[in-house]
């Protein structure tokens, strides 16, 4: 997620909206955004000019991070991050390498990125090294999240810089999420798809009509009507839906699985799943107690479930939540309705456990009928952006087909 640490109001970016309509380059569903010399060096003229630094040098204030500054990053993110320094120094060092750089120049590896003056980091944004599967084409692409950058030069166009910066590089960039402060930089300096739909499905309703009735008897007996339907619903479809699979708990996904999980890469365009790559991200992630299900057919892996089961705070109580990070499915549609199956399976299960609510992000129809026929309902959520970078016609005119992208929660920072 791109983060800023602006107050809600409206931003200015230096270099960018003082451009000549001429000079103006912004991103266009017929044109693709490309780096406009005059752009880049007129951001690097006021940065420079602003920093008191010679603005042929800035480049070589922009590296990527070491050890020694793992320490100000963490001080920089408890300002935004709800959890401990030491929770969060865990997820950072388990997300970033920190060591010495093999790829100094290049985005070919997961790094975060700093920009230092006098040892003082003023900004810094993640770099994810990422595939992109194009209806079968591998794609190497970075992935930006976690950008910030300190009050002092909040609205001073470093942000912007160090996003001209990286994409001056030459890869095509992805940037999934933002919030209400970075929408503006996603807008003029990345082509805006639509955005990531949020499904959620309430699985005890108590809290919920608490929350908009009051402590009322009718709020109670609602709830109550509810909570008694809900598991008779999902039962009635988990009759209806797929046989013929059988469904077993994963501990870790191994290279065995990798052919697999090949073949549910479909014709989607969709960051390339690997056993490696799954591990990494599900199972040895410090942030989550994660639960993976598989659906096979004969010893094959045709489809799986990755949970992150959840306990959090709010208004001064606990309460239990579930949320589906990750799900592949082969595309033939009996095996989809196995993996429809199972998902409703697991919610009957979450139920008895105490589960308040289960949630998704999806963004294909494949796995929105999927979320929908387990009994998820649609949200808004303007947040779940997605937004891209890319210099090459050909590939950008195919990544504008938005109806082709399949992602999840596991593709961004935030989920």
């Amino acid at each position: 997620m791109f983060w800023n640490q602006a107050q809600t109001r409206k931003l200015d970016f230096p270099g960018i909206d003082e451009l000549s309509p001429e000079e103006e380059v912004i991103p266009t569903r017929w044109q693709p955004p490309t780096i406009h010399t005059m752009q880049l060096e007129k951001v690097e003229s006021l940065v420079g000019r602003f920093l008191n630094i010679e603005a042929a040098r800035l480049a070589s204030h922009f590296v990527p991070a070491q050890r020694d500054h793992l320490d100000q990053i963490v001080d920089m993110r408890q300002k935004m991050v709800t959890r401990s320094p030491d929770e969060d120094r865990k997820y950072l060092q388990w997300r970033y390498r920190f060591s010495e750089p093999e790829d100094r120049f290049g985005l070919e590896e997961n790094r975060m990125w700093v920009f230092c003056k006098d040892g003082d980091i003023l900004g810094f944004v993640g770099v994810e090294s990422a595939e992109l599967s194009v209806n079968g084409t591998p794609i190497k692409v970075a992935k930006l999240m976690d950008l910030m950058v300190q009050p002092k030069v909040d609205r001073k166009g470093l942000g912007v810089w160090m996003n001209l910066t990286l994409q001056s590089m030459g890869y095509p960039l992805v940037v999934l999420g933002s919030n209400q402060n970075s929408l503006g930089i996603m807008s003029k300096l990345f082509h805006r798809l639509p955005n990531q739909p949020v499904y959620k499905n309430i699985l005890d309703s108590h809290r919920y009509f608490s929350a908009r009735l009051g402590k009322g008897v009718l709020a109670t007996t609602l709830a109550t009507v509810y909570n008694l339907a809900s598991p008779l619903v999902l039962q009635a479809k988990s009759l209806t839906s797929g046989r013929g699979t059988q469904v077993a708990e994963i501990t870790r996904f191994s290279r065995a699985h990798d052919a697999d999980l090949a073949q549910m890469n479909g014709s989607y365009t969709r960051f390339t799943r690997s056993s490696d790559f799954l591990n990494w991200r599900l199972v040895d992630n410090p942030r989550d107690s994660i639960r993976l299900t598989g659906v096979f057919d004969d010893n094959k892996l045709v489809g799986f479930l990755a949970l992150a089961l959840r306990t959090r705070l709010h208004k001064g109580s606990w309460f239990r939540e579930a949320f589906l990070l990750e799900w592949g499915c082969r595309m033939e549609k009996h095996y989809q309705r196995s993996l429809t199956r199972a998902l409703i399976d697991t919610q009957r299960e979450l139920q008895k456990q105490g589960y308040e609510s289960i949630s998704a992000y999806s963004y294909h129809s494949d796995s929105n009928r999927i979320l929908r026929s387990a009994g998820f309902h649609h949200q808004r959520d303007e947040t779940k952006t997605v937004s891209i970078y890319v210099k090459d016609p050909a590939l950008f005119r195919r990544l504008l087909q938005a109806e082709n992208w399949f992602l999840t929660g596991a593709d961004t920072d935030y989920a």
